[in-house]
């Protein structure tokens, strides 16, 4: 895997300190402590990298969702 890809910038907007914590994985506040809210971020998260499973950047994407 190549140094200057970014995963976490390029699909998840996250820039910054690695790796991110679970809130800035799931793209929400620190501390979101409802079930809903962190089930449909976790579910909007995989659709964005599920598309990266194939192709050049796949093993980043497979790590990801891991």
């Amino acid at each position: 895997m190549s140094n200057s890809f970014n995963p976490y910038q390029a699909w998840l907007g996250i820039a910054g300190r690695q790796p991110a914590n679970l809130y800035e994985l799931i793209g929400v506040p620190l501390f979101t402590n409802e079930p809903p809210v962190l089930a449909d971020a976790i579910d909007e998260r995989i659709s964005l990298i599920t598309p990266h499973l194939q192709g050049a950047n796949a093993a980043y994407a497979k790590q990801l969702l891991q």
